[in-house]
């Protein structure tokens, strides 16, 4: 049995700050196995948060002084924790831009400096070779699904992060992902702008609203929603293509906005599972969009109109799948074995993806 230790990095587009997973991942045979031994959130400060979410409109100067900054901040957090018998670090960065259909995808969190001051390989840069031969450099994550959880009981996974994206195993084999909406980049938007809070806990400001038919069905006619397999997003198209939408509705009330974005998230990522034929689908819930009790609540109430139960597995899978999963991703890539799946995200062929760098 081949044993290694891992540390994943995930800095996720909900800006609630980095997930750091100390991992082992053992191989016995074919099958893979692991264990989370330490995982934790270092939370950023609200300027930094702030910074995150403007970083896509930012001068390239300041995307270099910023790449560095959150190098810095996150070697500083590695270095404190002591993590014993590591054989490499996998950070996924802090995605700002993301436009692959453009040829371009760019995640920040200098991993030169990480190696050096860690004194630690680091792998990074896990989404450009999957764009360059076409893909959407996303969703990475279901290869790990595939090798670390199980699939046959739980085709479905969803992650409810700052978007809402998931993968549908099926029997034949055959992966389907996609993002499918935009989920804490919405809701915690809405909270921080209103409330003063990072996100809303439980779902509670949510709650206390009340339906607006009309912005929900004008969030409803967007174009993405109707759009095919594989697909992705980023930040900007928030910025750009929902955000509009919402301002004029603000006036009838925030939580009432709040609330009706929830139906919307809930009634999307419904719609996009039932695309599929199924008697009945099993989804593995994970992210932080699991804690909103209300959002939760809403996907059970338009799943079960359609035969569709959503699971929440052991919290710290809830929280740290993803940090886990490129934990994952980089010891496949240590190693310079396939880490990508094309029919999922798009592109020619697998690949090892991701870049190593030496400290």
């Amino acid at each position: 049995m081949h044993t290694y230790h891992t540390l994943g990095l995930m800095s996720g587009t909900s800006l609630d700050g980095l997930d750091m997973v100390y991992v082992q991942l053992r191989k016995n045979t074919f099958v893979w196995k692991y264990d989370i031994i330490s995982a934790k959130t270092f939370s950023y400060s609200k300027t930094l948060i702030s910074k995150l979410a403007e970083a896509h409109t930012f001068s390239v100067q300041e995307i270099c002084l910023l790449d560095y900054e959150l190098a810095a901040l996150w070697s500083e957090w590695i270095n404190k924790e002591q993590y014993p018998l590591l054989d490499c670090i996998a950070s996924h960065g802090h995605t700002i831009l993301h436009a692959p259909e453009q040829g371009y995808t760019l995640q920040i969190g200098n991993p030169a400096y990480i190696a050096a001051t860690t004194k630690i390989p680091v792998i990074s840069d896990f989404r450009r070779g999957d764009v360059a031969l076409g893909g959407n450099g996303a969703p990475l994550v279901p290869f790990g699904e595939k090798y670390l959880f199980d699939v046959y009981h739980y085709p479905v996974f969803l992650n409810l992060g700052g978007i809402a994206n998931y993968s549908f195993h099926e029997k034949s084999n055959h992966i389907i992902a996609s993002d499918i909406v935009f989920v804490n980049i919405l809701l915690n938007d809405i909270t921080m702008r209103f409330f003063e809070q990072p996100y809303d806990p439980d779902g509670n400001i949510a709650r206390s609203g009340r339906l607006i038919p009309e912005l929900l069905q004008n969030l409803e006619k967007w174009h993405f929603l109707s759009q095919k397999p594989p697909k992705s997003l980023g930040r900007e198209q928030y910025e750009t293509e929902i955000k509009p939408v919402l301002e004029p509705y603000f006036s009838l009330g925030a939580e009432n906005v709040l609330h009706t974005c929830c139906h919307f998230v809930a009634k999307s990522i419904v719609h996009s599972l039932n695309n599929y034929e199924h008697s009945q689908l099993q989804v593995f819930v994970t992210g932080g969009g699991g804690h909103n009790r209300f959002l939760m609540h809403l996907l059970q109430e338009y799943g079960t109109k359609e035969n569709i139960h959503f699971f929440l597995p052991e919290k710290s899978v809830i929280n740290y799948k993803e940090a886990l999963i490129f934990a994952f991703l980089g010891l496949m890539r240590w190693l310079n074995l396939p880490n990508t799946l094309p029919s999922v995200t798009g592109a020619e062929k697998s690949i090892s993806g991701g870049a190593i760098w030496l400290p």
